[in-house]
């Protein structure tokens, strides 16, 4: 019950969910004018920030788990790209928190704001689809390979 692979498996969809989400809702809130865009960039900055949280916890849990399903996988070039991936995800994100933050702040004067926004537009939308083909990489480990799965007896009499 207290292995690696269960921790990695437990904190990996909140970052999906929430750097996603937050992306989407920052990324609308740029032509909103009114008081409800500043709600949605808010929204959104304070998911991306609690997702790239979240990210470094799901890297720190895959690199637990790394050692476990490596050696029960057919290819294990596909798990250590997932790895890699994860890695990019995780600094790409944790590159636009920290302009988010920059931006919360005040601190954008070395850029023109317009040239900020769009910097960190394409930040939100290379980790997005750096973070899809990541998951897609964990699913094939998972689902594809059994990385990181349990395999009962034939009876199945460890359950009684």
């Amino acid at each position: 019950m207290w292995r690696a692979t269960i921790f990695h498996a437990q904190s990996v969809h909140f970052p999906v969910a929430l750097l996603i989400t937050g992306s989407i809702l920052w990324a609308v809130a740029l032509p909103v004018k009114n008081g409800r865009g500043t709600f949605l960039e808010n929204s959104g900055q304070l998911l991306v920030t609690l997702g790239t949280l979240a990210a470094w916890l799901a890297v720190l849990t895959g690199s637990l788990a790394e050692g476990d399903v490596a050696r029960t996988i057919c290819d294990p070039t596909v798990l250590k790209a997932h790895e890699q991936n994860a890695w990019v995800v995780a600094w790409v994100f944790s590159g636009a928190t920290l302009l988010l933050g920059f931006l919360k702040f005040g601190k954008t004067t070395a850029l023109p704001r317009k040239l900020f926004y769009a910097l960190l537009l394409v930040l939100l939308i290379t980790g997005t689809g750096f973070l899809v083909y990541t998951g897609s990489l964990g699913g094939k480990v998972v689902y594809q390979m059994g990385g990181g799965v349990y395999q009962p007896s034939a009876d199945c009499n460890e359950f009684e």
